[in-house]
Parts: C-alpha cells; sequence; structure tokens
C-alpha cells in the first residue's frame, strides 16, 4: 500500500481490508497497521473493531457490497 493520511487504519488500505499488518513492501506514511499496533488497545485494534461495529462485514470478501459508501462513483477508484 501507500497510505499517506489515514495511518493505513481505513478500508482503502488494501494491506488492512485484507487483514494484514503492512509489510517491507509498503511505502505508507505513519503507518499504524502493524504488529506494534496490535496489541490489546492498540490502534490497529481500536480501528478494526470501529470498523466492525460500523459495518459487521466490512472484512470479508464482498466488503464494496456490503459496506460501500462510495455515492457517486461506486467503487471504482479504487481507494
Amino acid at each position: 500500500c501507500k497510505c499517506r493520511g489515514s495511518a493505513c487504519l481505513k478500508l482503502y488500505c488494501d494491506c488492512f481490508q485484507s487483514g494484514k499488518v503492512c509489510g517491507a513492501s509498503c511505502v505508507c506514511v505513519d503507518c499504524k497497521n502493524t504488529m506494534q499496533h496490535s496489541r490489546p488497545g492498540g490502534a490497529r485494534i481500536a480501528a478494526i473493531m470501529e470498523t466492525l461495529s460500523r459495518c459487521p462485514g466490512a472484512f470479508s470478501l464482498k466488503r464494496a457490497d456490503a459496506c460501500c459508501s462510495c455515492d457517486k462513483n461506486n467503487c471504482l477508484n479504487n481507494y
């Protein structure tokens, strides 16, 4: 991924959406989607819980159908 302003804690981050932490191939800025933030009380866990409370199917394969809030582009911008 190459997230800059979301700390990789939003569903448009490919790594976060797939349930993985960001790795060495990512070029994100101020990343919080890491193992360090995956501990209880960490930013990643809090973001996952918040996302699931808003949309229980957020991390399923059919996320776009279940939780999409893109009004104008129907998720075609891929962010």
